[in-house]
């Protein structure tokens, strides 16, 4: 299953995730969530990132994902990977 979720829509001229992008992402990371709630899942690896890397409320991002990852893996959250990491992808 894959859901695109535009976190980084608005970006570039406003240099903050909008708040309707974090709520789709929190809305996609929980219904991950409770898949890998079913499935006992051990570790999770989520990565973000350019936008992630460069936004004024990362922040507000990273305590977002600790929350619903961190409630399947006690201290799972989001990591910011590198521009050559994300070529990669």
């Amino acid at each position: 299953d894959m859901r695109i979720v535009r976190l980084g829509q608005g970006v570039d001229a406003t240099g903050e995730f909008a708040p309707d992008a974090l709520a789709r992402t929190h809305s996609a990371l929980a219904g991950y969530a409770e898949v890998m709630r079913r499935h006992d899942v051990a570790t999770i690896r989520t990565a973000a990132t350019s936008a992630a890397r460069d936004v004024a409320n990362r922040d507000q991002f990273f305590a977002m994902t600790s929350d619903v990852l961190g409630a399947v893996v006690p201290g799972a959250v989001a990591e910011v990977i590198t521009g050559t990491e994300e070529a990669e992808l």
